[in-house]
Protein backbone atom coordinates (compact mmCIF):
# COMPACT_ATOMS: atom_id res chain seq x y z
CA UNK A 1 0.00 0.00 0.00
CA UNK A 2 0.80 3.98 -0.91
CA UNK A 3 1.91 5.44 2.33
CA UNK A 4 0.02 8.96 2.11
CA UNK A 5 1.10 12.02 3.98
CA UNK A 6 -0.66 14.87 5.00
CA UNK A 7 1.54 17.95 5.55
CA UNK A 8 -1.60 20.78 6.65
CA UNK A 9 -4.00 20.47 8.76
CA UNK A 10 -6.79 22.20 6.68
CA UNK A 11 -9.07 19.82 4.78
CA UNK A 12 -10.04 22.07 1.89
CA UNK A 13 -14.02 21.12 0.64
CA UNK A 14 -14.56 18.21 1.95
CA UNK A 15 -17.47 18.27 4.05
CA UNK A 16 -20.39 15.67 4.20
CA UNK A 17 -22.48 17.05 1.76
CA UNK A 18 -19.31 16.66 -0.64
CA UNK A 19 -18.84 13.14 0.53
CA UNK A 20 -22.44 11.98 0.72
CA UNK A 21 -23.57 13.05 -2.88
CA UNK A 22 -23.69 10.61 -5.45
CA UNK A 23 -21.00 11.63 -7.98
CA UNK A 24 -18.33 12.40 -5.46
CA UNK A 25 -19.18 8.97 -3.74
CA UNK A 26 -19.22 6.79 -6.49
CA UNK A 27 -16.28 8.38 -8.07
CA UNK A 28 -14.16 7.89 -4.92
CA UNK A 29 -14.63 4.73 -4.46
CA UNK A 30 -12.42 3.68 -7.06
CA UNK A 31 -9.21 4.61 -5.07
CA UNK A 32 -9.71 2.01 -2.41
CA UNK A 33 -6.37 0.15 -2.38
CA UNK A 34 -6.15 -2.93 -4.37
CA UNK A 35 -5.92 -5.16 -1.63
CA UNK A 36 -8.96 -4.35 -0.47
CA UNK A 37 -10.13 -4.50 -3.30
CA UNK A 38 -9.48 -8.14 -4.25
CA UNK A 39 -10.66 -9.78 -0.50
CA UNK A 40 -13.87 -11.16 -0.97
CA UNK A 41 -15.06 -9.00 2.03
CA UNK A 42 -17.44 -6.66 1.09
CA UNK A 43 -20.97 -5.75 1.02
CA UNK A 44 -23.10 -2.71 1.10
CA UNK A 45 -24.54 -0.47 4.29
CA UNK A 46 -27.77 1.06 4.48
CA UNK A 47 -29.30 3.81 6.81
CA UNK A 48 -31.81 2.64 9.11
CA UNK A 49 -34.19 4.47 10.41
CA UNK A 50 -36.53 3.70 13.47
CA UNK A 51 -39.18 6.16 14.83
CA UNK A 52 -37.79 7.91 17.82
CA UNK A 53 -34.10 6.53 17.89
CA UNK A 54 -30.71 8.13 15.80
CA UNK A 55 -30.24 6.44 12.30
CA UNK A 56 -27.45 3.46 11.96
CA UNK A 57 -25.53 2.04 9.23
CA UNK A 58 -26.46 -1.80 8.80
CA UNK A 59 -24.53 -4.18 6.30
CA UNK A 60 -26.58 -6.14 3.54
CA UNK A 61 -25.26 -8.22 1.25
CA UNK A 62 -24.09 -7.65 -1.94
CA UNK A 63 -26.91 -9.18 -3.81
CA UNK A 64 -29.28 -7.05 -1.57
CA UNK A 65 -30.95 -10.12 -0.07
CA UNK A 66 -30.26 -10.09 3.39
CA UNK A 67 -29.07 -8.16 5.89
CA UNK A 68 -25.09 -9.62 7.41
CA UNK A 69 -23.42 -9.33 10.46
CA UNK A 70 -19.91 -9.58 10.83
CA UNK A 71 -19.47 -12.79 12.21
CA UNK A 72 -17.48 -15.50 10.43
CA UNK A 73 -20.88 -17.52 9.93
CA UNK A 74 -21.90 -14.69 7.50
CA UNK A 75 -18.69 -14.18 5.63
CA UNK A 76 -20.31 -16.36 2.71
CA UNK A 77 -22.51 -13.58 1.99
CA UNK A 78 -19.93 -11.11 1.13
CA UNK A 79 -18.35 -10.11 -2.38
CA UNK A 80 -15.69 -8.77 -4.01
CA UNK A 81 -15.59 -4.90 -4.21
CA UNK A 82 -16.98 -5.06 -7.73
CA UNK A 83 -19.40 -6.80 -7.47
CA UNK A 84 -20.81 -4.89 -4.68
CA UNK A 85 -19.98 -1.71 -6.04
CA UNK A 86 -22.20 -2.40 -9.31
CA UNK A 87 -24.77 -2.87 -7.66
CA UNK A 88 -24.01 0.15 -5.42
CA UNK A 89 -23.97 2.04 -9.09
CA UNK A 90 -27.53 0.73 -9.34
CA UNK A 91 -29.05 1.40 -5.57
CA UNK A 92 -27.86 3.87 -4.28
CA UNK A 93 -29.90 6.50 -2.01
CA UNK A 94 -32.34 3.74 -3.21
CA UNK A 95 -34.92 2.06 -0.60
CA UNK A 96 -34.51 -1.58 0.20
CA UNK A 97 -36.96 -3.68 2.32
CA UNK A 98 -35.03 -5.25 4.39
CA UNK A 99 -37.21 -7.66 7.02
CA UNK A 100 -39.91 -4.85 6.95
CA UNK A 101 -38.00 -2.07 7.52
CA UNK A 102 -36.91 0.36 4.36
CA UNK A 103 -33.24 0.50 4.72
CA UNK A 104 -31.29 3.75 2.29
CA UNK A 105 -28.24 1.89 0.45
CA UNK A 106 -25.45 4.31 1.22
CA UNK A 107 -22.27 3.08 0.15
CA UNK A 108 -20.05 0.07 0.35
CA UNK A 109 -19.25 -1.47 3.50
CA UNK A 110 -15.55 -3.69 4.21
CA UNK A 111 -15.71 -5.93 6.73
CA UNK A 112 -12.36 -6.87 8.47
CA UNK A 113 -11.85 -10.54 9.33
CA UNK A 114 -9.36 -12.64 11.31
CA UNK A 115 -8.32 -14.05 8.06
CA UNK A 116 -6.41 -10.44 6.44
CA UNK A 117 -3.80 -8.76 8.05
CA UNK A 118 -5.64 -5.33 8.31
CA UNK A 119 -6.57 -3.13 10.71
CA UNK A 120 -8.40 -0.05 10.34
CA UNK A 121 -8.47 3.38 13.13
CA UNK A 122 -10.97 4.97 13.35
CA UNK A 123 -11.29 8.58 14.76
CA UNK A 124 -14.75 10.29 15.08
CA UNK A 125 -15.28 13.87 15.19
CA UNK A 126 -11.45 15.14 14.57
CA UNK A 127 -12.33 17.64 11.54
CA UNK A 128 -14.02 20.60 12.56
CA UNK A 129 -14.85 23.42 10.09
CA UNK A 130 -12.56 22.04 7.71
CA UNK A 131 -9.75 21.87 10.80
CA UNK A 132 -7.72 18.08 11.26
CA UNK A 133 -7.19 18.27 14.95
CA UNK A 134 -3.72 17.92 16.25
CA UNK A 135 -4.31 14.98 18.08
CA UNK A 136 -5.39 13.15 14.58
CA UNK A 137 -2.71 14.34 12.52
CA UNK A 138 -0.58 13.01 15.51
CA UNK A 139 -2.13 9.73 14.78
CA UNK A 140 -2.13 9.79 10.93
CA UNK A 141 1.90 10.91 11.61
CA UNK A 142 2.39 7.86 13.77
CA UNK A 143 0.85 5.26 11.05
CA UNK A 144 1.72 6.59 7.97
CA UNK A 145 -0.77 4.74 6.10
CA UNK A 146 -3.57 5.39 3.56
CA UNK A 147 -5.81 7.68 5.42
CA UNK A 148 -9.45 8.30 4.51
CA UNK A 149 -11.76 10.79 5.34
CA UNK A 150 -15.60 9.23 6.62
CA UNK A 151 -18.84 9.07 5.09
CA UNK A 152 -19.63 11.61 7.91
CA UNK A 153 -16.96 14.34 6.83
CA UNK A 154 -16.00 14.50 10.16
CA UNK A 155 -13.65 11.80 10.62
CA UNK A 156 -11.17 9.70 9.36
CA UNK A 157 -9.95 5.69 8.49
CA UNK A 158 -6.09 4.80 8.59
CA UNK A 159 -6.07 1.68 6.83
CA UNK A 160 -2.65 -0.01 8.47
CA UNK A 161 -1.64 -4.03 8.36
CA UNK A 162 -0.79 -5.68 11.43
CA UNK A 163 -2.25 -7.10 14.47
CA UNK A 164 -3.87 -6.02 17.55
CA UNK A 165 -3.37 -7.73 21.44
CA UNK A 166 -7.13 -7.32 21.91
CA UNK A 167 -9.55 -7.39 18.64
CA UNK A 168 -10.31 -3.92 19.92
CA UNK A 169 -9.77 -1.29 21.45
CA UNK A 170 -11.56 2.00 21.88
CA UNK A 171 -10.55 5.09 24.11
CA UNK A 172 -12.96 8.20 23.53
CA UNK A 173 -13.19 9.52 19.67
CA UNK A 174 -9.94 6.79 18.92
CA UNK A 175 -11.29 3.04 17.86
CA UNK A 176 -8.62 0.32 16.21
CA UNK A 177 -10.46 -2.44 14.94
CA UNK A 178 -9.04 -6.12 13.52
CA UNK A 179 -11.75 -8.35 12.94
CA UNK A 180 -15.05 -8.77 13.15
CA UNK A 181 -16.39 -5.22 12.32
CA UNK A 182 -17.14 -3.37 8.89
CA UNK A 183 -15.96 0.43 7.71
CA UNK A 184 -17.92 2.55 5.38
CA UNK A 185 -15.14 3.27 3.14
CA UNK A 186 -14.83 6.19 0.99
CA UNK A 187 -11.99 5.81 -1.20
CA UNK A 188 -11.55 9.91 -0.10
CA UNK A 189 -8.37 9.84 0.59
CA UNK A 190 -6.09 12.92 2.34
CA UNK A 191 -3.06 13.23 0.07
CA UNK A 192 0.12 15.26 0.36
Amino acid sequence: MANIQFNNNHIEGMCQCDIASDKSLLSTLVNIPNELKVLKQWGLWALVSKEGKKSAKRLISADMRRPISTKPKDYKHLAVFDVALETLRKRYQRKALINDEAWVVSGLGFVLTADDPFVIVDVDDCIVEGQLSAEAQEVIDHFNAPTEISYSGNGIHIICKGSLPNPACRKGNFEIYEKERFFALTGRFIHE
